[in-house]
């Protein structure tokens, strides 16, 4: 089972200011925000610290954390995943844009430059040639 039909089967929610939010309603915030804790980074880092919170640290077995509930762990770890894939997919659809962007500014360079070589290679036609294509056009 995927993640998000894992969340819907358990009507998962994320606390905000205004409320309750939906997984759905997740892809309505912004990447960051200021000012506001409503933002996708912010309920990230709050879903990753109540995960850590679960850890203990072994002070009897060197470099050993030890989890207080696989229960819990399991439910914090979901809420931690929905929101890094959401997160992860617009800043996707960011970079997408961006290069979108990047390549119509590239073509509509190389197209000027075209004319501009067409104008330039007009420019070099002799009286003769000019007169010819424009009884051609005519």
């Amino acid at each position: 089972m995927n993640i998000f039909e894992t969340a819907s089967r358990n009507k998962l929610r994320f606390q905000s200011t205004f409320g309750s939010l939906s997984v759905e309603q997740l892809w309505d915030l912004p990447l960051t925000s200021r000012g506001s804790s409503d933002d996708l980074d912010s309920l990230a880092k709050a879903a990753n610290r109540d995960l850590k919170e679960l850890e203990e640290e072994s002070f009897v077995v060197k470099s050993s954390f030890v989890v207080k509930s696989s229960v819990a762990k399991s439910e914090l770890e979901l809420p931690l995943e929905i929101l890094k894939h959401i997160i992860s997919s617009k800043l996707q659809d960011i970079e997408d844009a961006k290069s979108r962007r990047d390549k119509a500014d590239q073509r509509e360079t190389l197209l000027r430059i075209l004319k501009d070589k067409e104008v330039s290679e007009m420019e070099g036609m002799s009286k003769d040639d000019i007169l010819k294509q424009l009884a051609e056009i005519s």
